[in-house]
């Protein structure tokens, strides 16, 4: 980590965004959204296989993106995409009715929710993929800067700090909702609304995400392995391996 810039700019941003995709994705959140707050467990079953389409789309596109403008600027374009979904939705539960969507109501609440909550998770697929990428350009830096190869510490170091802070979400879940007042059992799918669990919802599904974005934002602002500092960088590399094999 000391004196690898890249490495711990880059174990900062992802750190922060697994903690929060983890802690969203904790299987008490779909109960909170749609048998809580919208009153239509079923709801959520019924999105598994437009989903799955979605995801499959803005993958590929994102990727293709990736491909033509760099990692680094397909993973920040797809950060936006995860920020500005998500606060969309927040605030179409907000300040809309929930308890207007659903498919045997196709109005714009029910419109504009399908669309939010397929886009949303597909950017957060493509952030979460477009990280793995960045580990062998951090490697390249490593060996450029002291001719050192270790793939393997690199990517031990990225995966300590991923489980330390992934085992941290559910105590994050659970403490949000003892601060409300469920201290002995999590709520469940025959629990009232309420305004509370409202709020620790739209904590646990959207704040604690893009407060991880933002931070992500703030760190690929300062990172340096843009897509020309790894071409100059190969070429640096590519000319020292033809000095070692010269002498």
């Amino acid at each position: 980590m000391k004196g690898n810039r890249p490495l711990q700019l880059f174990v900062l941003a992802a750190a922060s965004d697994k903690l929060a995709l983890q802690t969203q994705s904790n299987q008490i959140i779909p109960v909170l959204l749609y048998a809580i707050i919208i009153g239509n467990y079923a709801m959520h079953g019924q999105m598994a296989m437009p989903s799955l389409v979605i995801n499959l789309i803005i993958i590929f596109f994102g990727i293709r993106y990736a491909m033509k403008f760099g990692t680094r600027k397909g993973y920040i374009s797809a950060v936006w995409g995860c920020i500005i979904t998500y606060s969309l939705l927040f605030f179409l539960l907000w300040l809309g009715d929930p308890s207007q969507i659903g498919f045997d109501n196709l109005g714009f609440m029910t419109i504009a929710f399908v669309i939010l909550i397929l886009a949303g998770p597909a950017f957060i697929l493509l952030s979460s993929g477009l990280t793995f990428p960045m580990i062998p350009y951090i490697v390249d830096y490593e060996t450029n800067r002291t001719g050192r190869f270790v793939p393997g510490v690199i990517s031990a170091t990225y995966t300590f700090i991923d489980k330390l802070v992934s085992s941290l979400s559910q105590t994050i879940v659970g403490l949000v909702l003892a601060a409300i007042g469920f201290r002995v059992a999590f709520p469940d799918v025959d629990t009232p609304y309420s305004d509370s669990l409202f709020w620790a919802a739209m904590f646990l599904n959207i704040g604690i995400v893009i407060i991880g974005w933002v931070i992500s934002l703030l760190v690929m602002k300062f990172y340096p392995l843009t897509k020309d500092k790894m071409v100059e960088i190969q070429a640096e590399l590519t000319k020292k391996r033809e000095g070692n094999k010269v002498s």
